[in-house]
């Protein structure tokens, strides 16, 4: 499935004011906030518009790894029962309070989820599936135990396959991005960077062995403006062949 080109204004507007206020009240802002919302904020516009798709309000719903808290604060800001989970809340304490939302401090590739069995009805993973570098089996065995039969798993990651990346390897002969870089995040960001992107094939193979069922694949893109030729070139391809966009859920 293609994801829709363009993201619902409302959504987009609850995103940018609540960059904002993060920017402008947030004295300890973590040192990658603004790019990550530049390059992200329309993609949390498309998560909303999922998430609506397929939870309700009433429903208990977990955002996994979730700092800088932009999905889960305008989730809560829009009526759902959301509880963050995130390494290190306390990095952007002011937002939580300021928010009123529910952050839980763990880490969840060594920890198990703070949650009873089949307890909560969704849980959402975005942007984090190439981040884990300890064991894989643990993180998702620990979200597959508290969602409730019938409940839903959104997670978003990179395509390793997509046109930018096959592009890099004939340019560059690397499969990803700087090892030494993604590593060094763990002290100047707090957290791993990449550690590995998927293929769409990958990724619904390890869900699978891991008990859960894959209702839809939706191609995505960061829905940035292409910017030089080969980013017009990678447009183009990408809205004939979706395959190819840089990410899916």
């Amino acid at each position: 499935i293609n994801e829709a080109k363009n993201p619902d204004p409302g959504h987009l507007k609850l995103v940018d004011e609540l960059v904002v206020w993060i920017e402008k009240n947030q004295p300890r802002c973590p040192t990658f906030f603004s790019n990550f919302a530049v390059q992200q904020r329309v993609r949390i516009a498309h998560d909303l518009a999922m998430v609506e798709n397929y939870f309700t309000p009433n429903q208990k719903l977990l955002d996994v790894a979730s700092l800088p808290f932009l999905l889960s604060g305008t989730m809560h800001r829009l009526g759902y029962d959301i509880r963050a989970v995130d390494l290190a809340p306390e990095r952007m304490q002011e937002t939580v309070d300021h928010l009123g939302l529910k952050a839980i401090r763990c880490d969840i590739e060594r920890e198990t989820l703070p949650f009873e069995d089949e307890s909560l009805d969704g849980i959402i993973f975005n942007i984090v599936f190439e981040h884990m570098r300890i064991d894989l089996i643990h993180t998702l065995g620990e979200m597959h135990r508290v969602v409730k039969k019938g409940g839903t798993l959104l997670l978003c990651t990179p395509n390793a396959l997509s046109f930018s990346k096959i592009i890099r390897i004939i340019r560059e002969g690397r499969l990803g991005p700087d090892i030494y870089r993604q590593y060094s995040y763990l002290k100047t960001v707090g957290h791993m960077g990449h550690v590995r992107e998927y293929t769409v094939v990958e990724v619904t193979d390890f869900l699978e062995k891991m008990g859960f069922t894959i209702l839809n694949v939706i191609h995505r893109s960061l829905c940035l403006p292409p910017q030089g030729r080969m980013a017009m070139v990678a447009d183009v391809i990408c809205r004939i062949f979706p395959r190819f966009k840089p990410l899916f859920t």
